[in-house]
């Protein structure tokens, strides 16, 4: 075909007769066209008046009185009319190639799109490290000026057992978890014991535990039956 159709049965007063002879005549040339040295330069218009002999009406026509419903016909060279067009490989390979190109085309999308997430990330990022150049400082009432630091540090301590040391275990709590700035008034603030002192407060304490410590009584329990098995 010159070009793709879709081509309908002849109506009874077509001479359906006349063509399915002439149908069968060129299925016989069709036939024999593997046979010619030429076919490979060979054109639709060439095959019609070298081969057939016959004007395209005619040929259509032939086709169509073969027909029993409508059928669609491919565009084809003569040198190609052997080619199955619904041939399963041919199906196969064109799905794997259309699912490579659409694969492809997400990967790149994926890829661009990681890549503006990183560049957004990265000026966000510039965005705060801007916005942390400045000092934050905060003031007491005496006029005493808090400055936050400019690199963090972690926070050490001894870890004295309760049992064996109940002195140093509430002082130190106390010093960690308790706002202070005089460690001789501050810390018993008029109470006989750092433990007095500790029970007093421990609401806020607590608070503040959960805030710098988060799971560390897990991890302290893990350890201590370690260290017991």
């Amino acid at each position: 075909m010159k070009d793709t159709v879709i081509l309908e049965p002849l109506k009874e007063n077509d001479n359906i007769e006349k063509y399915k002879a002439i149908y069968k005549e060129i299925q016989n040339e069709i036939n024999s066209l593997h046979n010619s040295e030429d076919i490979d330069q060979m054109t639709y218009d060439m095959f019609l008046n070298d081969v057939l002999q016959m004007n395209d009406e005619d040929y259509i026509k032939a086709i169509r009185s073969n027909l029993s419903g409508p059928k669609v016909f491919l565009q084809r060279k003569p040198s190609e009319v052997r080619v199955n067009g619904y041939l399963k490989t041919v199906l196969v390979a064109c799905r794997l190639c259309i699912s490579a190109w659409t694969s492809e085309s997400s990967d790149h999308e994926t890829e661009q799109q990681d890549n503006e997430s990183e560049s957004e990330n990265e000026e966000a990022n510039a965005d705060v490290i801007e916005e942390n150049k400045n000092k934050i400082s905060i003031t007491l009432k005496n006029d005493i000026r808090i400055y936050q630091r400019k690199t963090p540090k972690v926070i050490r301590y001894i870890k004295y057992n309760y049992k064996t040391d109940s002195k140093n275990f509430y002082r130190e709590r106390l010093m960690f978890l308790y706002p202070w700035r005089n460690e001789n008034s501050d810390l018993q603030c008029g109470y006989e014991t750092y433990e007095k002192m500790y029970f007093t407060v421990s609401r806020l304490l607590e608070k503040n535990a959960k805030q710098y410590e988060g799971k560390v009584k897990d991890l302290e329990k893990a350890i201590e039956e370690a260290e017991t098995d």
